[in-house]
């Protein structure tokens, strides 16, 4: 066989096998992690995105606990001002709000409750972690922000590709 013909062939392969991947991909819940870069060092998250209006609506609406490591991404069109509220949470958290330059513009140590809290400034993103955390880790404003973007995949749904 000459080497063109081996290289269409494995070309051929590698798009089928993205392609099946992306299809795959395409309904299932993405997470993020998201580090903090602070004085004191890097803190990253896992977070679950919530990036579709009913998503954002929900939020962590429904969980009942949090890990420390662990949180929600929330990922708007465009910088505004955000409000959020801790009605119906079981447990309170740090809302950090962030501009589109990836930099904090508030934190906030939400309690459960009615109240409003806003972002006070434009913010593109807005992450929620488990209260005190962001004391404990040093993440004020003006801390920047990175973000690595993750897709999963139930490997089940793989298997029945293949027999």
């Amino acid at each position: 066989m000459s080497r063109q013909y081996i290289l269409l062939i494995a070309s051929i392969c590698i798009i089928t096998g993205l392609t099946i991947l992306f299809m795959l991909s395409a309904n299932k819940d993405s997470i993020a992690s998201v580090t903090f870069e602070t004085t004191s060092g890097e803190y990253s998250f896992i977070c679950e995105i919530a990036d579709t209006n009913e998503s954002r609506r929900r939020g962590l609406l429904g969980s009942d606990t949090l890990n420390q490591d662990e949180g929600m991404f929330f990922i708007y069109e465009d910088a505004a001002i955000r409000f959020f509220t801790m009605k119906n949470m079981q447990y309170p958290l740090d809302i950090i709000f962030i501009a589109e330059n990836h930099s904090v513009v508030r934190v906030v140590e939400a309690d459960i409750g009615d109240v409003s809290i806003s972002s006070f400034y434009p913010a593109q993103y807005v992450v929620e972690i488990n209260q005190g955390l962001a004391a404990e880790y040093g993440i004020v404003e003006e801390t920047n922000v990175s973000f690595f973007f993750m897709c999963v995949i139930d490997v089940e749904e793989l298997s029945c590709l293949w027999g």
